[in-house]
């Protein structure tokens, strides 16, 4: 296996071999991605890993994470002298782990994926190196728009709504789409490293960078291990290492200028999966633009070095007309297939758009993850509801999730397929029998209904995208229009036009969704922010004491002008002021805007005052949370902490200096601050502050839960008065068995009252008052148990309630009297 792994992509290197192509990197110290590294960059690198399994030398992730300052600085100092000097050999070294791909046979080495486990302290250079790489290569714009593979803010569900929203339009418009899904042979494991680092050399980089890039492919050696077995070691002559971290990055700039040539196509990129579309009014028009497409494909693979697969690459056509013959498409000399549904990215697109097929590969795979969850329900041994709900949103719902919203045009009985997933999963979840309503076990178990969770996904997906200046899919959103001529076909409309309908519904639109953009979440910020005072517990340390540190503090800036910031919420009113003593500022802001919103844009404002104003300025803030978002900025932050970065980073370096200070301790400036912030709530001018992501995810949220508990409010469900809210009750948190028996009480559904609809027989009696044997009758009526029903009684009028079913059910009754009643009576294992 070792040695079919070596030698992937060998016969063809040695051909391009002969090309002869020389690239050499002369040295360049002038740029900036050439610098020496900083200690920022090494402990923002460290923070962003996970515990990966370690490679040959058994030095994991977290040993490093535990690393002393002095410690950092040593380590830093090594990899500035890597840096210039070249990489030692043992980080050229990888053990390769073979994983099998998903339906492959295993007797057969192509059928494995060779994940590399190569040195963490090398990964930890290479994300510095990495983060710097890819800096370069959004500032000058070099990666394709359209490639969503491995870059931050993309992901598949791009390629895959692009390609939804012009098949959608073409069957509404009576055109055909055409599409190609092309196959690139062991992409990864086949890259010319020569012809890559001619890539580099095209980009214009120089230096230690490209240099680093070189040494990293150089000479490369690998050992598979299976289990405690493991091959010699053999030489690596193609590819880029699956599981190294700049490798993904490399690949991206291979394949980037694959379609380039591509003229009057649409296409999209996620790593080595690529699929190309057009959509015409006949077949021959197609043909007559995609098929230069493939030959201009087939040029490239032939000068680059990647492999295209005719067999494995296929097309499809997208039309409602029918009796459409499929026409003659070539591939490198060969025709390619055309298909009637294939699966592209996770999805099985079919050539009606119906997603029939991809629900019931869905239902089939879910099938299998809800046996498993069986499996560890027992009622004797087997895991709480807790558990087994987390095993169910991370084995089921997780797949559920993925793309759902596309299928949201799907006809309702095969929406249908996927709520009976949910329904089955809570019922094992509950402990509860098949006969079991299904209209309370989505409330009972706090898991939205998925019609309503697509729903949410959408909008919250859309709200990423716009948020991504230069994203395919925000065109797509921006340009929409809801023609007359959309709202009253027949056809199911593209998803962008759902998250059109939504967001206007929510009187949000489009264009207030604040752009971040790629190159600032890209960007290592070393800022002058501070928290000096935070050594001491506010509640420990008395007013007196901090004004006198305060004014120690002030001493340390003397050419400073102390300015103050704040933020003030009450009542969903919110605002922001600024004070010194030579201007104030005051902002009113929307309403609901945190008091986290407030306070960043306090300081938004006031450096946006300041920054074309001469002087220098220490500005003081009473918000630790906008002082640790500042000095930890991750690619998720606020919108308003990049752009306060932005503002500080593109002034002198002397010139703001950000500190905390402790709030309502009796320090002047932060006192008038306060009362401005508090002022500007009543101010009648509202400014128009864009919405932030997280807050506008917890508006969809809100949203979303508001139409689920109206839904619920309006079910006919005997459970809905017993459950006013979808908050887990405490009788989910008992032991597995009297859980099981609490909940399948609240639903009324039990083994002694429903068991003979699935034996065949007549409803049982209770013997001795001669009726009918309900739950209501043992709990309530029957004479047998007067006695032990005396506890409930004195339980109810503790609770002051009436003695009856809904108090008894209830989530504040006290399960354990209950239980006990049951325990007494011998019913507690017939239910």
């Amino acid at each position: 296996m070792a040695r079919d792994f070596s030698k992937r992509g060998s016969a063809a290197q040695q051909q391009l071999q002969m090309k002869n192509v020389s690239v050499v990197f002369q040295h360049d110290s002038t740029q900036w991605y050439n610098k020496q590294f900083t200690i920022t960059e090494l402990t923002t690198s460290l923070n962003s890993v996970t515990n990966t399994s370690p490679g040959p030398d058994t030095i994991p992730f977290i040993f490093l994470s535990h690393f002393s300052s002095s410690q950092l600085s040593s380590l830093l100092k090594f990899y500035n002298y890597l840096w210039c000097n070249g990489l030692p050999h043992q980080w050229k070294f990888s053990i390769i782990v073979p994983i099998l791909k998903p339906g492959k046979p295993s007797t057969e080495a192509s059928s494995y994926r060779p994940i590399a486990l190569t040195n963490c302290l090398c990964k930890l250079m290479e994300k510095m190196v990495t983060r710097r790489l890819q800096q370069f290569l959004i500032t000058n714009r070099s990666i394709d728009p359209c490639q969503s593979g491995f870059r931050a803010r993309h992901s598949t569900l791009d390629a895959v709504t692009r390609f939804e929203t012009a098949i959608r339009l073409g069957l509404i418009e009576d055109d055909i789409v055409m599409a190609i899904f092309i196959d690139i042979t062991q992409a990864f494991d086949t890259v010319w490293h020569d012809g890559l680092l001619r890539k580099l050399q095209m980009l214009r980089l120089s230096g230690n960078l490209p240099r680093f890039i070189e040494e990293f492919l150089k000479n490369r050696r690998i050992s598979v291990r299976l289990g405690t077995t493991a091959s010699s070691n053999h030489p690596v002559v193609a590819g880029v290492p699956q599981g190294s971290v700049i490798s993904p990055t490399l690949f991206n700039i291979m394949i980037n200028d694959l379609l380039h040539s591509c003229i009057g196509v649409e296409y999209s990129l996620y790593a080595d999966d690529c699929a190309l579309w057009v959509r015409k009014r006949s077949v021959q028009d197609c043909v007559a633009v995609l098929q230069p497409a493939l030959d201009s494909m087939t040029a490239w693979s032939t000068k680059w070095g990647l492999h295209l697969s005719p067999a494995k690459t296929k097309a499809m056509l997208f039309t409602r007309r029918r009796a459409i013959s499929s026409p003659v498409l070539n591939l490198s000399g060969s025709s390619v297939d055309f298909v009637h549904s294939h699966c592209f990215l996770g999805i099985t697109f079919d050539s009606k758009l119906t997603w029939r097929n991809h629900i019931h590969k869905l239902h089939d795979r879910c099938q299998k993850d809800t046996r498993i969850l069986s499996l560890v329900s027992s009622q004797g041994w087997g895991a709480d509801f807790v558990t087994l709900r987390q095993l169910y949103i991370s084995l089921i719902r997780s797949k559920l999730d993925y793309a759902s919203f596309l299928l949201s045009s799907a006809c309702p009985t095969y929406l249908k397929i996927l709520d009976r997933i949910q329904y089955a999963a809570a019922r094992v979840m509950l402990g509860v029998i098949r006969c079991t309503p299904t209209d309370g076990l989505e409330a009972e178990s706090n898991l939205m209904p998925l019609d309503i969770r697509r729903s949410l996904l959408m909008v919250q997906y859309v709200a990423r995208v716009l948020s991504v200046p230069d994203h395919p899919c925000r065109k797509l959103l921006l340009s929409y229009f809801p023609f007359q001529f959309y709202k009253h076909q027949r056809f199911p409309l593209p998803v962008i036009a759902h998250a059109y309908e939504t967001y206007l519904n929510n009187n949000i639109s489009f264009t207030q969704i604040p752009q971040i953009p790629n190159l600032s979440t890209h960007t290592v910020y070393t800022l002058p922010v501070h928290s000096s005072l935070h050594t001491s517990l506010k509640s420990a340390t008395s007013n007196s004491v901090w004004q006198t540190l305060f004014l120690d503090l002030q001493t340390k800036y003397p050419e400073y002008t102390s300015v103050f910031t704040d933020g003030s919420y009450k009542d969903d009113l919110c605002g922001a002021g600024v004070w010194s003593d030579s201007f104030s500022l005051i902002a009113r802001l929307p309403y609901n805007t945190s008091v986290f919103t407030s306070e960043l844009y306090a300081i938004y404002i006031c450096l946006t005052f300041l920054k074309q104003r001469a002087g220098q300025y220490a500005i003081y803030t009473d918000s630790y949370s906008s002082i640790s978002a500042l000095q930890n900025i991750k690619r998720h932050s606020h919108y308003l902490v990049y752009r306060i970065a932005d503002i500080i980073s593109s002034s002198p370096s002397t010139k703001f200096i950000i500190e905390w200070v402790p709030g309502h301790v009796g320090i002047s400036g932060n006192e008038q601050a306060d009362e401005l912030a508090k002022r500007a709530r009543l101010v009648p001018r509202v400014c128009p502050l864009l919405l932030p992501y997280r807050e506008l995810r917890q508006t969809f949220q809100a949203h979303h839960h508001s139409l689920w508990k109206q839904r619920w409010s309006a079910s006919p469900s005997r459970l809905q008065p017993l459950k006013p809210s979808f908050d887990l009750h405490d009788i989910l948190y008992l032991p597995r068995k009297q859980q099981l028996v609490l909940t399948r009480i609240r639903f009324r559904t039990c083994l002694f009252t429903h068991k003979h609809h699935f034996n065949k027989e007549l409803p049982p009696q209770c013997t001795q008052c001669r009726v009918r044997l309900t739950l209501e009758h043992i709990l309530l009526f029957c004479q047998t148990f007067d006695n032990p029903r005396i506890a409930l009684k004195s339980a109810c009028r503790e609770l002051e309630k009436p003695f009856c079913m809904y108090t008894l059910l209830s989530t504040t009754f006290p399960p354990g009297v209950l239980i006990t009643y049951l325990e007494v009576t011998n019913y507690f294992s017939k239910i």
